[in-house]
């Protein structure tokens, strides 16, 4: 019989991969767009993804905070800011590698994920929710690089 306390909640599927909408439709303005169009879809896709590398960050340090044993805090709070620090990085030097970088960090954070999910501290349903979400994101941003670069 199916766990459902392993399921994603259904309001966090279906949030989760509206957040990927912003990030499609600038992929879509810079294949089809005009190239000013494109400029911009590029930056916006780049912060836009640098927003919810930071919003994971901040999901991280409220699961520490709340969930985490006192022991631990130091260490989730400390690699809480870690996806913040990252995405500031990447829009602060904005090139397609940068890009390139935010796709790899998304990749990166399902560590992070995976660890919160395995000590308990994230609900079990959680790595079953940022896996896809995570795949989406780091594949969309290299598409993204890969575009700009082409188109370039």
């Amino acid at each position: 019989m199916l766990d459902r306390t392993k399921l994603p909640p259904r309001p966090a599927l279906v949030l989760g991969a509206a957040g990927l909408l912003p990030t499609v439709a600038a992929l879509l303005v810079m294949l089809f767009a005009a190239r000013a169009q494109q400029d911009m879809a590029f930056r916006a896709a780049a912060t836009y993804g640098a927003v919810i590398l930071s919003f994971l960050g901040g999901a991280w340090w409220g699961l520490g905070a709340a969930r985490g044993h006192p022991r631990d805090l130091m260490l989730w709070l400390g690699i809480a800011v870690l996806p913040s620090l990252a995405a500031w990085g990447v829009v602060y030097v904005l090139t397609p590698l940068s890009v390139a970088v935010l796709s790899g960090l998304f990749l990166a954070v399902l560590w992070g994920d995976r660890e919160l999910t395995r000590r308990y501290v994230a609900p079990e349903w959680w790595l079953m929710m940022r896996l896809p979400l995570s795949l989406c994101m780091a594949g969309l941003h290299m598409i993204i690089a890969v575009v700009r670069v082409v188109r370039t």
